[in-house]
């Protein structure tokens, strides 16, 4: 039969075929491979272009974001935050305890601060009292509960301080600070209010704060929406006032009782921070009495630098001071 097929035909396993016939299958099939060949291109292309615009999104989204220069404490508690609630979400373990009022204001109050990146410092300024001529004085701090301060009266040094849970000064019998009489305990309670300045974003927050902390109802002090936090960590409860908007500490108050039954408020009033200081730390206080003035500090020098060992917090005495 092959001998027979003419110049048109084609023997394909030993059957004549069209020449025509062929050409046509392998140009269908050349078009079908093409047709495959761009549906997979644009299914690849499509995804890619979804990636990117996703990558784009996150990148948008994370510009937002004031850049983090180092991983501080409130960071790394953040971060722990947000990865268990990532982590229970997708594997639907038992629910993570949500972060309170209470974390969530102080978490505020240390961003605005920037405290959380302040492990020391050591701050001169100048005391102001009525009847006296402006003294110099000093302040220490190191985290998370070592705090100091010095005055220079007269050639003399008057130390105060708090340390291991207690305060402490080396001028008794002008500044007492021992016993249960009120011109003591409001010593104690003033020197702490001046003292613990970043007491609250010195604060763990990975610690049971509500077991020594409050938060109370919301009020208005000085035309300005305050928060107010009771803490309990005292003898005495000081009650802290945190301005909504700044998220900064504006003022502190306590309590002492007199013999007689009667009741004195101590406050201490923040000054504004100093704009071109790394940390929101006040530029000042003042102390009032029953609302009284009694005293203020201005700060005129910043160091936030400082390593301050333990021996610098240790109760001082000035034998000059016990004469």
């Amino acid at each position: 039969m092959a001998d027979h097929v003419g110049s048109d035909w084609v023997m394909i396993l030993g059957q004549p075929v069209e020449k025509r016939t062929v050409r046509l299958f392998w140009i269908a099939s050349l078009v079908c491979l093409c047709g495959a060949a761009a549906g997979l291109y644009y299914i690849f292309d499509m995804d890619a272009d979804e990636v990117e615009a996703l990558e784009l999104l996150a990148t948008e989204e994370l510009s937002l974001v004031e850049p983090v220069t180092a991983i501080g404490p409130l960071n790394k508690l953040l971060i722990r935050q947000i990865t268990s609630v990532v982590y229970d979400e997708l594997s639907q373990a038992a629910p993570v305890t949500a972060i309170g009022p209470l974390q969530k204001l102080l978490i505020r109050h240390i961003t605005a601060v920037g405290y959380d990146e302040l492990p020391a410092f050591l701050i001169r300024g100048e005391y102001h009292q009525q009847g006296l001529a402006e003294l110099p004085f000093m302040l220490m701090g190191r985290a998370p509960g070592l705090y100091r301060q010095t005055l220079e009266l007269g050639g003399r040094k008057i130390d105060s301080g708090y340390a291991q849970g207690a305060i402490w000064s080396n001028a008794q019998q002008i500044l007492p600070t021992e016993g249960e009489s009120q011109i003591a305990q409001e010593n104690r309670l003033f020197l702490l209010l001046q003292l613990s300045i970043p007491a609250l974003a010195w604060l763990d927050l990975n610690q049971p704060l509500e077991e020594r902390y409050d938060l109370l109802p919301d009020e208005l002090w000085q035309q300005r929406p305050v928060a107010v936090i009771r803490n309990r960590s005292n003898q005495a409860p000081i009650l802290h006032y945190i301005d909504l908007k700044t998220a900064l500490e504006v003022r502190r108050s306590a309590t002492v009782s007199a013999a007689d039954g009667s009741e004195h408020l101590l406050e201490l009033i923040f000054a504004a921070p100093a704009a071109e200081q790394p940390f929101a730390f006040p530029s000042g206080y003042e102390c009032r009495l029953d609302g009284n003035k009694v005293n203020s500090v201005t700060f005129s020098k910043y160091e936030f630098d400082k390593w301050l060992p333990d021996v610098l917090f240790e109760p001082k005495q000035d034998p000059t001071l016990l004469k």
